[in-house]
């Protein structure tokens, strides 16, 4: 199976998701994709300044290993494919996954998205000192802008 007609095939069984070819030819070079229901977290990243969705998705179909990623999320219904850093993080002895939207501040809890993972940016890793983790996240959220640009311009 080409990449091309693999990917076709897993956004058929997520129908009526975006369809685009944009979509379609972005979505051929990244790593793998994830979809899922948007439910309520526990408003860490809210309370910090950096709000995240969290994604309904069972641990063992999250493949990777717990870090930070750049990729893109699709919502239901739209064909806009958007700037995103992607949490793998541990949780209750599982992993789960947080996705921060790039320049976007909606209520989308209860929607059906699709991520798509294009690289790592770092391994996962704990900070006790909030300051410290907000510097973290401004430097990560930099370093996805980086990776993303080509198709951010």
């Amino acid at each position: 199976m080409t990449k091309q007609s693999r990917a076709c095939s897993i956004l058929d069984c997520h129908a009526p998701l975006a369809k685009t070819k944009m979509f379609y030819a972005t979505i051929i070079h990244m790593r793998s994709i994830i979809s899922g229901n948007i439910i309520p977290g526990d408003g860490e990243g809210r309370a910090i300044g950096f709000s995240t969705a969290n994604l309904d998705t069972e641990s063992e179909q999250i493949p990777h290993e717990c870090g930070i990623y750049a990729g893109y999320i699709t919502l239901q219904g739209t064909d806009q494919l958007l700037p995103c850093a992607v949490i793998v993080r541990p949780r209750n002895n599982k992993k789960t996954i947080e996705v921060h939207i790039l320049d976007f501040d909606k209520d989308i809890y209860n929607t059906k998205v699709i991520v798509v993972i294009k690289k790592m940016v770092r391994p996962w890793e704990s900070f006790e000192d909030i300051e410290v983790l907000k510097k973290q996240i401004r430097n990560d959220l930099f370093d996805v802008k980086k990776i993303l640009k080509p198709t951010l311009v």
